[in-house]
């Protein structure tokens, strides 16, 4: 089984787990009393994408382990004994940049599975919210227009005129429900520039300016 929970277009964690063989043992024995018995062996291991190499780094190394159900049913009563336990040492690597992404990540995963709408950005408030994934500043004095590649919709365009070291917001184009996976900039009704990818840092020239558009991760 591969989990893979993804920021917008980019995976952040994949979690892989398997069974071990012989895989999944079901023991049931009748005498003295009804007794049921389940025993798998497994391995888990959990990586994280680098943002600096867009490589996957781990987090927890390849970790063998055990999960063990009993249930016994005596005459007037049922006992159940869970047990989970480890086959090899538990390696962590743990960076400061991987656990900055994860705590700020998984808090806002769990808030989608609990349907709490505390971190949910709308349309009315993402240019104050400070929950914003993806913003702009454009520090010539051109105006610049930006094309959103998407798979759902074609023609997505913005034009961002000089900000200084204000930023603006991109969210709205690049996540939901659009899921841009790259942009190319151009001065407006010029060439556009190759595609820069939203997935990892990385830079483009823009043709007939002069300037270079550049994507940064914090």
């Amino acid at each position: 089984l591969d989990l893979t929970l993804a920021d917008s277009v980019v995976p952040v964690l994949i979690l892989r787990t398997r069974w071990a063989p012989p895989g999944l043992k079901i023991y049931r024995h009748r005498l003295p009393h009804a007794m049921l018995t389940l025993d798998l062996a497994y391995t888990l291991e959990v990586e994280a994408m680098s943002e600096r190499s867009n490589m996957w780094e781990p987090i927890l190394e390849r970790f063998r382990g055990g999960f063990q159900v009993e249930r016994e049913c005596p005459e007037d009563e049922s006992r159940t004994k869970i047990t989970i336990s480890g086959r090899d040492e538990m390696l962590l690597n743990l960076k400061p940049s991987i656990l900055r992404r994860v705590s700020w990540f998984v808090p806002r995963f769990l808030t989608g599975l609990t349907f709490e709408q505390d971190l949910v950005v709308t349309s009315s408030d993402a240019e104050t919210a400070d929950v914003s994934k993806y913003r702009v500043v454009n520090l010539c004095n051109q105006t610049l227009e930006l094309e959103f590649k998407s798979c759902h919709r074609a023609g997505l365009t913005t034009q961002i005129d000089p900000t200084g070291s204000t930023w603006g917001l991109l969210d709205k184009w690049v996540v939901s429900p659009y899921f841009a996976s790259a942009l190319v900039v151009r001065l407006p009704g010029g060439e556009s520039s190759l595609p820069l990818s939203l997935e990892h840092d990385g830079a483009v020239a823009i043709p007939n300016s002069g300037m270079v558009a550049e994507l940064l991760s914090p």
